[in-house]
């Protein structure tokens, strides 16, 4: 039933992929480059966050940095 659920899923994400990548055109010219920078921006700090938060996670868990909580 798991498996069944996350290969369903999988698939529907991959097909949104799929369809934004081929539109990628149209979405350009209605956001604007403005607001793509912007999101571009966004986007960046959100990565560099994750990132770090599984550097931490990492050295915590090969016991290297306490756990804070």
């Amino acid at each position: 039933g798991g498996l069944l659920y996350l290969s369903v899923l999988i698939a529907v994400i991959m097909a949104l992929n799929y369809i934004c990548l081929r539109s990628c055109r149209i979405i350009v010219k209605a956001v604007g480059p403005v607001a793509l920078k912007v999101i571009g921006t966004i986007m960046g700090v959100i990565l560099v966050a994750l990132a770090v938060e599984l550097v931490v996670m990492g050295l915590v868990g090969f016991g290297v940095m306490p756990e804070s909580r």
